[in-house]
């Protein structure tokens, strides 16, 4: 009888050694395929960051949503909404009109207006008080703009803009915006 509990605990202990031999390199394979798809990934990543973003708001502009705001915030947007809609009609005037008198003057708008396509603006979100910036307010905006004209093929970014927002004769008006 204890030939036999010997020769049943030797074999539970193989198999307990065995078994966890056997998890350790499942483990072990499974932290390889992960290492693999996540190199894969990093490369398919590396790809796609070294390709020019894609405008996919150009043929369809999407404008800030203006019944989400009220008072000065509703005034900014749609100023934003004006910007953008000057900008993708190349109305010179328009976009001026929406500029401080010190942003405009120092831009050449019409060669700007070809240069640059404003096609998408979000999620505004407003900053009203100290910052770094010298404003009477700010507003971080989701904005795609697409550059048909660039020197090496149209190229088009997605990113967060901070526009400067000034009162300017009871107005409020864009003076300067910041990446």
């Amino acid at each position: 009888m204890s030939k036999i509990f010997s020769l049943l605990l030797v074999a539970g202990l193989l198999s307990i050694i065995l078994g966890c031999n056997g998890v350790q390199q499942r483990q072990n394979a499974q932290t390889s395929d992960e290492k693999e798809i996540s190199s894969n990934q990093n490369d398919k990543e590396s790809e796609n960051s070294s390709q020019p973003y894609k405008a996919k708001y150009l043929d369809n502009p999407q404008y800030l949503d203006e019944s989400l705001y009220e008072g000065d915030e509703l005034e900014i947007v749609r100023v934003l909404n004006n910007m953008m809609k000057s900008i993708l009609t190349e109305n010179v005037d328009g976009y001026r009109s929406v500029l401080t008198k010190d942003h405009y003057q120092q831009t050449d708008t019409e060669e700007y207006l070809k240069n640059i396509k404003i096609t998408y603006l979000s999620e505004a979100t407003f900053y009203d008080g100290p910052s770094e910036y010298f404003s009477d307010m700010e507003v971080g905006v989701k904005e795609e703009s697409y550059l048909p004209n660039s020197t090496d093929s149209p190229n088009a970014y997605f990113g967060t803009a901070i526009y400067l927002m000034f009162k300017e004769d009871g107005q409020w008006k864009i003076g300067e915006k910041k990446w």
